[in-house]
């Protein structure tokens, strides 16, 4: 009875440490000045989609977009220029119109569209750096967006600007 209980506890031992060697960690991924803190999950990829960043993990994407002040004053907007101006000038320009939210004090929309057949949730966030305006494009398969959907926040929460 002695070493039943005795490799029980054992058992649970292992199964503990594993549990905890086997979860997600943090990882802080920077781009320029940006940094974000995705988990270990995410792996960089390249794509030719004109995205600054590309990360991945099993359930959710991020794109991630700098926009040069200097870039985009041939549409009159600049260091002074607003996220909101910004948001209506990429909006213009991609012949959309989303309903902008704000929480957390971060400025988002979110908006669903499907891909080769797989229909996709996503939240794209809206940043002034210190040089740039940034888009962080975050999305997961509607299917899962309710269980994701809070990671997604959370992720676009972290985000954060290395002072130069």
């Amino acid at each position: 009875m002695k070493k039943r209980i005795l490799m029980l506890i054992v058992l649970l031992g292992i199964g503990f440490v594993l549990s905890g060697c086997l979860a997600s960690q943090d990882k802080v991924f920077t781009i320029d000045d940006l940094q974000i803190t995705l988990t270990d999950d995410f792996k960089e990829t390249d794509q030719d989609e004109g995205f600054t960043a590309y990360f991945e993990s099993n359930t959710i994407g991020v794109a991630i977009m700098k926009e040069t002040f200097a870039s985009l004053e041939v549409i009159d907007l600049n260091s002074e220029s607003t996220i909101e101006k910004y948001i209506a000038a990429v909006q213009s320009a991609g012949n959309v119109s989303y309903e902008i939210q704000n929480k957390d004090n971060i400025t988002y929309f979110t908006y669903e569209s499907e891909i080769d057949g797989t229909n996709f949730y996503y939240m794209t966030a809206f940043y002034k750096g210190n040089d740039a305006f940034w888009i962080v494009n975050l999305f997961c398969e509607e299917t899962n967006k309710s269980e994701l959907e809070n990671s997604l926040m959370n992720f676009a929460k972290s985000v954060k600007f290395i002072k130069e």
